[in-house]
């Protein structure tokens, strides 16, 4: 099995929109990234018995709450929240890429899909690149999104 990770980062503040940072990828990581919607494309086209299999795992991330004034509650709420939207408007963007690559006769494959799983999680702050973040620029690596693709072929 391959895990191959994608990374979104530099979101601003309180923002959440996953079609931004795809805009904001540099070419060939665009390219990487598209050839691998297409292997989840290819899944979904195939029947049962060919290949590939596809495991997708969108997980959103945010930056600490430090706010001054908001209890520790609050701020683990808010971080949750912020990385909990992230990855839903991820997931909804990569689902409509998707979907429009496969096309109308495979509407649903979402949870029809023999050969393909998805998930999505939001880690809040627990996985920051930076734990203590000097400026905006670190605080911005940490507000991200990772997309896992996970796929494997099974040798005829």
């Amino acid at each position: 099995m391959r895990v191959k990770p994608f990374t979104f980062d530099g979101y601003p503040p309180g923002n959440h929109d996953f079609a931004a940072r795809y805009a904001s990828l540099d070419p060939p990581s665009r390219d990487a990234f598209d050839a691998m919607l297409h292997v989840v494309s290819r899944a979904i086209f195939a029947d049962v018995l060919s290949q590939p299999y596809v495991a997708m795992t969108v997980i959103g991330h945010s930056d600490r709450q430090d706010l001054p004034g908001m209890t520790h509650q609050q701020a683990q709420a808010s971080e949750a929240a912020a990385a909990r939207d992230r990855a839903v408007d991820a997931w909804a963007w990569l689902s409509q890429q998707i979907s429009t690559l496969v096309g109308p006769e495979f509407d649903g494959w979402e949870e029809n899909s023999r050969k393909v799983t998805w998930s999505w999680v939001s880690a809040g702050s627990g996985q920051l690149v930076h734990p203590d973040p000097v400026g905006e620029d670190q605080r911005l690596q940490n507000r991200r999104v990772v997309i896992l693709f996970s796929h494997f072929e099974i040798d005829a």
